[in-house]
């Protein structure tokens, strides 16, 4: 998809729904802008806190192997490159074949629940609608600079950085573009998503 394309598409989509939806099926999307689910895993953590560790790999099925013996992990590939994401304690596990590209947390977690992890390109003047999830969502951004927008402020996220957002209402919107790999994390027998009619942004994000 051309860059062009994909610019005419966010604008239409500003003030509506983003392309995915964060639902649907990043492997049936690949190259479009919006926000897509890449993988999806059941957790546990006894402490009420885990670490998000961000693996690259060479191929989808190096990731997949190496999934399976690193505990509560998943393969999934987004932004065209094979990652392997696994949540654990705060120490890194050494994978072979694997480079370690970002350790987050900690992660407020349920004892149990699920972590949903999303594929997000959004090109310059995409936004999401006022919304909140039951647990912390968090942002590691690849390229480009990701504004988020709660009744706290703004806080913008450059490349190679990370943001948790532990709740609440918020706005995600990114000026001049970006792509960024995202965690949900979902307690058991609760909505993923809602959207909020009792906060209304500033539009701060907007880059005007």
């Amino acid at each position: 998809m051309s860059l062009l394309l994909a610019v005419l598409l966010a604008t239409q989509t500003v003030g509506n729904a983003v392309p995915g939806q964060c639902t649907a099926p990043a492997s049936e999307h690949v190259g479009e802008p919006g926000c897509y689910l890449s993988a999806e895993i059941d957790i546990e953590a006894p402490s009420g806190e885990l670490y998000w560790h961000i693996y690259s790999l060479p191929t989808m099925t190096d990731a997949r192997v190496a999934a399976t013996q690193a505990g509560q992990a998943v393969a999934a590939e987004a932004h065209g490159k094979a990652w392997l994401h696994v949540m654990g304690d705060a120490r890194p596990a050494l994978i072979h074949g694997a480079t370690i590209t970002e350790s987050i947390g900690p992660i407020r977690a349920p004892l149990q629940g699920r972590v949903r992890f999303l594929e997000s390109w959004f090109p310059p003047g995409m936004k999401t609608r006022a919304h909140s999830h039951p647990g912390p969502e968090v942002f590691y951004v690849l390229e480009g600079e990701q504004c988020v927008e709660t009744r706290d402020g703004i806080a913008l996220v450059a490349a190679g950085e990370h943001y948790i957002l532990h709740g609440g209402p918020h706005l995600q919107a990114s000026p001049k573009g970006r792509r960024s790999l995202v965690l949900l994390v979902i307690p058991d027998d609760t909505p993923w998503m809602s959207l909020q009619s009792d906060w209304s942004p500033r539009e701060r994000c907007s880059g005007e």
